[in-house]
């Protein structure tokens, strides 16, 4: 009965502490020159319990008070568009939490205050969410339940949140972390030349010694895979990129077969298509 009294209190202080934090939270937004809309800053608008600190060029929606735009600096050498504007963001900002997400992130009335509430309640140094992802294109319906079964096996959150792994990783579409921690990390300078430079601060912060939790979100946070081949191209070469760098082979095999299970429906129906036709005529 003592434990459950304890357990009570101290998840009403962690909700009680979520409520206090909504005005320490700055969600820092990263967006390309070319998105012309996104739902975080369109008709969905922000949260509404955070401020929102916008990396964007050019600036959009300046009307509302709660969004500051940021005009990304010149990126220096060496640096990774992301990684730089997320800095940038990151200097912008005034609150104690910092939430980093993406431009075509969709996030629940709810999100940011449950996952404020899990990070005080667990005394974590990072909290992330694995998104849904949302397909809106063909190739994301074909490619993405191979690479979501990927995902879900090679960055479970079993091994992130297993103190005996050595794994880390932050989906860039939601991960929350204190200013302090993110300090201590380095900021985005300490992987400023990864291509995938959310999964490269995860691994680095586990390797820290820092308490970093992976929480599963379909229901509160989605995010799209890709709009098109090229982005889809661009999504895998991500994914892949840093995967050949560590173990090559197994990077090797996954691009194989990525590429056997999005393409061998077309090949099938290519290959049966003359075959039914030919029996429609026989009959």
């Amino acid at each position: 009965m003592s434990e459950l009294a304890i357990a009570a209190a101290h998840w009403l202080l962690a909700a009680i502490m979520s409520c206090v934090a909504a005005t320490w939270v700055w969600l820092v937004v990263c967006m390309r020159r070319t998105f012309a809309r996104t739902p975080l800053l369109g008709e969905c608008g922000p949260p509404r319990e955070a401020p929102l600190v916008s990396v964007i060029l050019p600036a959009r929606n300046a009307a509302d008070a709660r969004v500051v735009h940021v005009s990304a600096r010149a990126k220096p050498d060496g640096w990774a568009g992301k990684s730089w504007a997320c800095l940038e963001g990151y200097r912008a900002a005034r609150g104690e939490l910092l939430l980093f997400t993406d431009a075509d992130t969709v996030h629940s009335p709810s999100a940011v205050s449950l996952a404020v509430g899990d990070l005080l309640g667990l005394g974590l140094d990072a909290l992330t969410v694995m998104p849904r992802m949302r397909c809106v294109d063909a190739w994301a319906r074909v490619s993405l339940p191979v690479i979501s079964v990927f995902l879900h096996t090679r960055f479970s959150a079993t091994k992130v949140n297993s103190a005996s792994s050595a794994m880390g990783y932050f989906f860039g579409s939601f991960f929350l972390m204190p200013r302090s921690s993110y300090e201590a990390l380095g900021t985005h300078a300490a992987v400023r030349h990864e291509i995938v430079e959310d999964g490269a601060l995860g691994r680095l912060a586990k390797a820290a010694g820092m308490r970093i939790r992976m929480a599963r979100g379909e229901g509160a946070v989605s995010a799209v895979w890709s709009r098109d081949w090229p982005t889809l191209w661009n999504a895998l070469k991500r994914l892949m990129a840093p995967l050949y760098l560590q173990v090559g082979r197994l990077a090797v095999g996954m691009l194989v077969g990525v590429a056997f299970v999005v393409l061998a429906p077309f090949v099938a129906l290519a290959y049966s298509a003359p075959a039914a036709h030919l029996q429609v005529e026989r009959g």
